[in-house]
């Protein structure tokens, strides 16, 4: 908590990038357990039009971890908190299933397949926090991979893109912003 808490005085903002997990070959359900992160691509890609199955999201700058930071959901194991807002967390090599998320490619949703449940802001307002929520029929859980490799809100209203930001004692890193 401190190495975030130092590191919240020198980063505003970091953009989130797509990034393609490297599985270990076997393409069983274990192995999917033990995914690793790779290196960043574009999500607007011709070749990667969506995020793949079970990936994981990492912020384009990799602060003080040479393994980045991911998009993480907040506990562990049976201690997982799935009702808080999401987080930035060290990548995790292995036993991350709760930094993977899937695109739902008709619906634009982030989908954490483990816990049947989509990525949706507390309100379509800047600087709201992220969730974890059931899926449902709403502009305010569709996303939308950018050119410039960052995550963008589907929503009519707003040119929002998603991505990270620290304020000062703050390690809830998730937010939202206009017009980046």
């Amino acid at each position: 908590m401190s190495r975030l808490t130092r590191l919240s005085f020198f980063i505003a903002s970091i953009a989130l990038v797509v990034i393609v997990s490297c599985g270990g070959g076997a393409k069983d359900e274990a192995a999917t357990d033990t995914v690793s992160p790779a290196s960043p691509v574009s999500a607007a890609s011709p070749a990667t039009p969506d995020i793949q199955p079970n990936r994981l999201i990492k912020l384009v700058d990799p602060l003080d971890d040479p393994d980045h930071y991911c998009i993480d959901i907040r506990g562990f194991g049976s201690n997982i908190q799935l009702q808080n807002s999401l987080q930035a967390h060290t990548c995790k090599p292995n036993n991350n299933r709760d930094e993977q998320f899937t695109t739902k490619s008709q619906t634009g949703q982030l989908m954490a397949e483990q816990y049947n449940l989509c990525m949706q802001p507390e309100s379509p307002v800047d600087g709201s926090q992220i969730y974890l929520r059931d899926c449902a029929d709403t502009s305010l859980q569709g996303f939308s991979p950018l050119e410039d490799g960052t995550i963008g809100s589907v929503r009519t209203q707003s040119s929002s893109s998603f991505f990270a930001t620290k304020s000062v004692l703050n390690v809830d890193l998730l937010r939202t912003k206009s017009n980046i």
